[in-house]
């Protein structure tokens, strides 16, 4: 019984803090709006550039790469369809001498585990992701089918 009660109120918690979103049905197709989300960052100041670190988006199994915030959507939708993506509006702003920070790289050693902090000149342009919004996978969770979208809403 306290189980059940216990799991209760972790979904309830978890449906409360959920992105809130707007939909929109018409003909064929659906409109989803995301509310506008403000990761949380840490600046450093280095003379000639700002630093910045997305901290809540620190991946070490992403070596090399810049810590940007996303965000990943999942959509039920019907039994073996495609989604297509079209009429993307999104806003684009553009933040002079601000940096991302970079992922730590991990090093196994014999006393444990720890970060290193990466260099920015082994940074590869083509790491950086191009589109804004991408389909991920489609798959079946339960009876619903399931696509996921992933969106970088931060690029560098």
């Amino acid at each position: 019984m306290t189980k059940y009660i216990l799991l209760s109120l972790i979904l309830i918690s978890y449906l409360t803090l959920a992105q809130k979103t707007n939909i929109e049905v018409a003909n064929n197709s659906f409109l989803i709006s995301l509310d506008e989300y403000q990761p949380k960052f840490r600046d450093t100041n280095t003379g000639d550039f700002i630093i910045r670190d997305y901290f809540e988006f620190t991946n070490p199994s992403n070596k090399i790469s810049y810590k940007l915030p996303s965000i990943d959507v999942y959509l039920a939708i019907p039994q073996n369809s495609k989604v297509n993506l079209s009429e993307l509006n999104y806003d684009t702003e553009i933040q002079n001498k601000i940096l991302p920070c970079l992922n730590p790289s991990l090093t196994i050693k014999d006393s444990g585990i720890s970060y290193v902090e990466n260099d920015y000149s082994k940074i590869v342009e083509s790491e950086t992701p191009n589109l804004p919004v991408e389909i991920v996978k489609y798959f079946f969770f339960r009876e619903f089918y399931i696509v996921q979208i992933h969106i970088n809403n931060y690029r560098f």
